[in-house]
């Protein structure tokens, strides 16, 4: 939907590294789910995400994600997108992909947190995505939030 909305041609690189970022937490519940629920009592508490699992497992998501990826032969696009936590230097080649894959994170949890709604800023939108995205105003920030609210709204009303 963000790809789509800014005229990006990373659709479906885009789309299916998002399915994938999140690998990582799953393979990370799978190890040891009493862990991980110390992971979540840690988020809870205002850590990380990154910092409760280094904490817990001594490794993070992203990292575990990466490696399985690596491991199973994904495409190199693919293996980069799970990097999408920090901004990518300036001559990455998967720059895009990244950002495409925190900003959609990001408004994921916007919809989830119920904050969607609200005329979002950069600053406010919290990372360094958008820059990359061609978002460089808070209007068009806000419609492809809105637009991105929809469409996962939408996703959530074919729920089994």
């Amino acid at each position: 939907c963000v790809s789509e909305r800014q005229g990006l041609k990373l659709s479906d690189e885009g789309y299916t590294a998002g399915l994938l970022h999140y690998l990582g937490k799953t393979l990370l519940d799978r190890a040891d789910s009493s862990k991980y629920e110390k992971v979540a009592l840690l988020m809870a508490n205002d850590v990380s995400d990154v910092q409760a699992e280094k904490a817990v497992y001594g490794c993070d998501h992203v990292e575990v994600g990466r490696a399985a990826t690596e491991r199973w032969g994904f495409p190199e696009v693919l293996l980069a997108g799970m990097e999408y936590q920090d901004e990518p230097a300036p001559d990455d080649r998967f720059k895009l992909v990244k950002a495409l894959v925190r900003a959609s994170d990001r408004i994921a949890k916007l919809a989830v947190e119920g904050n969607s709604g609200q005329e979002m800023d950069l600053e406010r939108f919290g990372c360094w995505s958008p820059h990359y995205l061609g978002i460089h105003d808070d209007e068009t920030l806000t419609r492809v939030i809105g637009d991105a609210t929809e469409a996962i709204a939408s996703a959530a009303s074919f729920a089994f």
